[in-house]
């Protein structure tokens, strides 16, 4: 005979109520201790690797842009060091580390330089005179720096990517050299005209 006892029914469905919402419970509770865990065991391996973690945020200094005044990397391209000196031959066919390109252009610790405040004439001249004279224009940047400690004030990069820099040596700004010595004009913003190396 079933019991039908109105008392012992709200008992029966009260704990079946109480039962399920203590099982919801259980289970979030268990999926949480469980992300946790996982976590927190994802930290701990990281931490406790020996491998150095590679983060995106941080970008690789150029070590050849670095202040000589404050010792610290500077930002961009305005930069000041002090490089010693090395031989400083004619750039070849081959890899360009520390020579010299023409009358304005060399490279340094395998950076490409074009000093900032000369215009000097074209090796593939418009012109016979321009051409023997960006001859004479090399030989004289190439004395200049051959053997000399360089210091670099940066002025930024140029449209084909190449470092602005007025150059120093122990014997003063050689663009300014170059200008006394009649192999390079003073930059004015644009490139010297035909007749300034074709002339008389």
């Amino acid at each position: 005979m079933r019991n039908t006892d109105p008392d012992l029914l709200l008992a029966v469905e009260t704990y079946g109520r109480g039962a399920r919402f203590f099982s919801a419970r259980s289970l979030i509770a268990f999926v949480v201790v469980i992300v946790f865990a996982l976590i927190g065991g994802t930290t701990w391996f990281l931490l406790d690797s020996d491998e150095p973690v590679e983060t995106v945020f941080e970008a690789e200094p150029e070590s050849f842009f670095t202040s000589s005044l404050t010792g610290d990397v500077a930002q961009g391209y305005d930069f000041y060091e002090g490089l010693e000196a090395r031989p400083m031959p004619f750039c070849g066919s081959g890899a360009n580390e520390n020579c010299v390109v023409d009358g304005e252009i060399f490279w340094l610790n395998g950076e490409e330089i074009r000093i900032a405040n000369i215009d000097a004439p074209q090796l593939e001249g418009r012109c016979l005179s321009e051409t023997a004279r960006a001859r004479e224009a090399r030989a004289t940047l190439q004395q200049l720096l051959d053997n000399q400690p360089i210091e670099l004030r940066g002025k930024g990069r140029d449209a084909f990517g190449r470092v602005l820099a007025e150059v120093h040596t122990s014997e003063g700004d050689v663009g300014r050299k170059m200008v006394r010595f009649n192999v390079a004009a003073t930059w004015k913003g644009r490139e010297e005209p035909v007749s300034t190396w074709c002339g008389g």
